[in-house]
């Protein structure tokens, strides 16, 4: 489905002939477009539980980005390509990839969600609004995604 898209909006969107797809493994968003690289990515947690016309929207999503260029983001230009090339223009998915890994918490109890942690983080993150150090623990589960 995704190169079949591509390659018809590559004939009829001047959408170039040099840009890719792929998947990736990103737990934090649906999809990207990576304009240096002249790719197009799907993140493989939001495909398994997305429907086929939710990851279809997203792809168009994402080509109408390509079609118009990083320097519009979400504005009108692209709102109005994403259309016309049948995406619904929205910015968001509903959907939940996975539980986040880690939960961290500082002394004022305001929680972070992290997939990943790097080491500054881990041994470093001061709370902006109280000023203490942010203890990170492993989700057991009951927490949401972040």
């Amino acid at each position: 489905m995704a190169r079949r898209l591509l390659a018809r909006h590559q004939a009829q969107s001047g959408l170039g002939t040099q840009w890719t797809f792929g998947f990736d493994l990103s737990t934090a968003r649906a999809g990207v477009c990576r304009y240096r690289e002249t790719r197009i990515d799907l993140s493989v947690s939001y495909c398994l539980r997305a429907t086929r016309a939710d990851i279809e929207n997203t792809l168009l999503h994402e080509i109408a980005h390509a079609i118009v260029g990083a320097e519009h983001g979400h504005d009108a230009v692209w709102q109005r390509k994403a259309r016309e090339i049948g995406s619904t223009a929205e910015r968001c998915h509903d959907l939940t990839h996975t539980a986040a890994r880690w939960v961290g918490e500082c002394g004022c109890r305001r929680r972070w969600f992290r997939q990943r942690l790097s080491r500054r983080l881990r041994h470093g993150a001061i709370c902006k609004a109280c000023g203490r150090t942010v203890a990170w623990r492993w989700n057991t589960g009951e927490e949401p995604a972040g």
